[in-house]
């Protein structure tokens, strides 16, 4: 049998990192039922890991544990990725992208033949024994700052639907924004446990999903999984994921702007276009309840067709992986180093008379 030791380094941040992680052990143990793969789990921050075949850095980079594998996989999100990484990013044998706007931004840096474009899945969670209900909105900011949860809250009036923000405990204080009190706006903070969370995001058929900064959109792409209608923005990062009025409804933006630290761009909503659309939907909730349950349907088929398209993309590339793998010899765990190898080492110490501490 065929076997492959791989490294999964990143943040278990209990978010899109730690989903990210999970999506690719269980594609790539799915696609390679026949062949045996062992993962090993490693924090960014740690200084040592385990010999293994190959690296993937999801997200994040750790420069001290390229050493570990031969081949070295970075899976990155643009928006995540902190400029002082970028050097390290021809060190990589192979980088994979999500879309095509990571893609290219990726070419700046990089040789086109690094690239790999997967697409991109999140976890299935759809519920189909849970009754969809159109009456209210929901938002899921978690602890992201790039929601624009401020202004939604700005637009939203007393007399529209109840909107609900599923939020992390303190997020409104971390971001620094007033929290709007209304009757028609719940605040969702505490901790929510699997079945709380699915009931949650499978009951509501609206999401408003308002991320800036993103290059999948996993509140997007949650929403359509679970045959929901998005509300999302009308630019590069959405516009191959939603059709206007059609599978969810576009909101206009402002002209981009790049990101201070990392790659990638924002683009800020229109709040005008924002308020808008929301009494749109609200028209079409209160006359026309049918054509959301149609727009639902939609959704799921466009999802289904995007991660069939993952997984075939997944595979034409880790076939590659793997006969990387077998052209090349693997690293020696026992290195011998003798004492005549080390080189001569001056050690300078502020304090006085401390030589009895140095071996």
């Amino acid at each position: 049998m065929l076997y492959m030791k791989i490294n999964v380094i990143s943040v278990n941040n209990g978010h899109s990192l730690t989903e990210d992680c999970q999506t690719l052990s269980y594609t790539l143990k799915k696609l390679y039922r026949k062949k045996k793969i062992l993962f090993n789990y490693y924090q960014f921050r740690e200084t040592n890991a385990s010999i293994a075949d190959v690296n993937i850095f999801v997200g994040i980079i750790n420069y001290s544990l390229f050493k570990y594998a031969p081949i070295n996989i970075m899976i990155i999100d643009p928006h995540k990725f902190h400029k002082t990484w970028v050097s390290a990013l021809k060190k990589m044998d192979y980088i994979v992208t999500k879309t095509q706007y990571a893609s290219d931004i990726v070419l700046q840096y990089v040789d086109k033949e690094k690239i790999i474009n997967l697409g991109w899945k999140n976890k299935n969670y759809l519920e189909t024994s849970i009754t969809k209900d159109y009456s209210e909105f929901l938002t899921i900011v978690g602890h992201s700052s790039y929601r624009q949860l401020d202004k939604l809250l700005e637009v939203w009036k007393p007399e529209f639907p109840k909107l609900n923000v599923l939020c992390g405990e303190n997020y409104l204080k971390n971001i620094n924004l007033e929290k709007k009190e209304q009757e028609n706006i719940i605040y969702l903070d505490k901790y929510l446990h699997t079945e709380e969370f699915v009931k949650l995001i499978n009951t509501h058929g609206i999401h408003i999903c308002l991320s800036s900064a993103t290059s999948f959109a996993n509140t997007l792409h949650l929403c359509q999984t679970v045959k929901s209608i998005p509300i999302t923005l009308d630019c590069i990062l959405y516009k191959k994921f939603i059709t206007n009025n059609y599978d969810g409804f576009l909101i206009k933006t402002k002209k981009k702007s790049k990101l201070k630290y990392t790659l990638g761009s924002e683009y800020k909503v229109e709040v005008e276009d924002l308020k808008t659309t929301i009494e749109k939907v609200i028209k079409i909730q209160n006359e026309d309840e049918l054509l959301l349950e149609e727009m639902t349907e939609r959704n799921k088929k466009n999802i289904q067709k995007e991660e069939m398209t993952f997984d075939k993309n997944m595979k034409e590339f880790f076939d590659k992986v793997w006969d990387k793998h077998k052209s090349i010899p693997n690293i020696n765990p026992k290195i011998e180093i003798f004492e005549e190898d080390f080189p001569s080492v001056s050690i300078i110490t502020p304090t006085y008379n401390r030589r009895k501490f140095f071996k």
